[in-house]
This record gives structure tokens, C-alpha cells and sequence, in this order.
């Protein structure tokens, strides 16, 4: 069974918080409504949003406070993402699950963007899937990298291309890792923007 809850009028549960916390959090939001599992979908489409919580075979026994990253529909539009969907998935078994995808458009060149991400938090076994895909829409042609490997790009002075300093998956919030991904997606934007004949 599906629950739907299309539309939520509690206390504004946005945080900014690192991934390990954000799970965290959300734990305690299931089992105080005595759930298993939770997906969490916001999208953002021309400039409407719409904010979907469901469970999967479950049924809430109680009042639920779950948590969602602070997003700035404005920041997003601005940064070249005409189309943006964030859904998160967590369950009591330890496992964060974040899945975007887009279309992100910059300097005339379309891409259709998707990424996946999961950890494992509660048994600390680390990542479990990692994969990030653009494709550039005028060819079909996709570039495939993940993550880990955009955390870890380094200018030739040694800094951090798309990353902040300190950022690393341990501590990265979900925000941090759209930052990271929109940064990297604009340096894709700019290299194709004129098509090899």
C-alpha cells in the first residue's frame, strides 16, 4: 500500500543537515509513527513545486516529523536546472537512498540529468551505489562519472574543482551534493557547447 500526503501543513522540517544526521532524524520520525520505510519526492517544474511523502506498505500510527533538505527553488532555476526532481528514501535498515534527476540547460546546451546515490549508514558498510549521467540532448551522447569522483577532482593548484575544502561523503548535505553536481554540470555545459563536426 501507497499513502500519499500531497500536501503537509505541520511545522516547516527543512534542515540543512549532513547526510548521516538527515537519516538520523528520519529514523526517529519512523519509529515514532511506527513505519519502516519512507520516500520523500520533491520536484520542480517551471516553476511549480509539488512535495510528496509516501510509505510502502506501511500505515503511519501516529503524528510524523520527517526531515528534508532546504531547497531554494530560485537558487535552482538560476543555476540552470529547468526541470528538478529530489527524491530521498530512507528505511529502519540503515539505508539513505537520494536520486536526482533533471533537465539542466546552460549555454544553449541541454542535458538530461541523472544521479544516483546510497549509503548505508546504520551498519556502516559504506556506499552502495553511486552513478552520475548527463546526457546531452542534441546527440544523445552521455557522459557517465560518479560522485565520489567529482568530490575528488582537483585543480592544478590542488583545490577542490566542484567541492568545497572540508566536503567529503561523510559529512556532505544533500545540498552540498546539488551544489557540487550543478557546478560540475555548468563546466560540462561550457565544454560542449560547440559540437565537434
Amino acid at each position: 500500500m501507497t499513502i500519499e500526503t500531497p500536501s503537509y501543513t505541520g511545522p516547516d522540517r527543512r534542515k540543512h543537515l549532513p547526510t548521516m544526521e538527515l537519516w538520523q532524524e528520519n529514523i526517529k520520525a519512523l519509529n515514532q509513527a511506527g513505519l519502516t520505510n519512507c520516500q520523500m519526492r520533491y520536484a520542480l517544474n517551471e516553476g511549480a513545486i509539488t512535495f510528496i511523502v509516501r510509505f510502502e506498505n506501511d500505515i503511519p500510527t501516529g503524528s510524523f516529523d520527517f526531515t528534508f533538505p532546504e531547497l531554494d527553488k530560485t537558487a535552482l532555476t538560476e543555476a540552470g536546472w529547468e526541470k528538478f526532481v529530489l527524491t530521498i528514501l530512507v528505511n529502519d535498515e540503515g539505508k539513505l537512498n537520494i536520486q536526482m534527476w533533471g533537465h539542466y540547460a546552460r549555454d544553449e546546451v541541454p542535458l538530461d540529468v541523472r544521479m544516483t546515490f546510497e549509503r548505508d549508514i546504520g551498519l556502516g558498510v559504506g556506499v552502495l551505489a553511486d552513478e552520475v549521467l548527463a546526457t546531452d540532448e542534441r546527440t544523445a551522447e552521455t557522459v557517465k562519472t560518479t560522485f565520489a569522483d567529482l568530490l575528488a577532482e582537483r585543480l592544478k593548484d590542488g583545490e577542490p574543482r566542484y567541492a568545497r575544502k572540508d566536503d567529503d561523503v561523510s559529512n556532505i548535505s544533500v545540498e552540498g551534493m546539488i551544489s557540487i553536481l550543478g557546478r560540475y554540470l555548468k563546466q560540462l555545459a561550457v565544454s560542449r557547447r560547440v559540437l565537434p563536426r
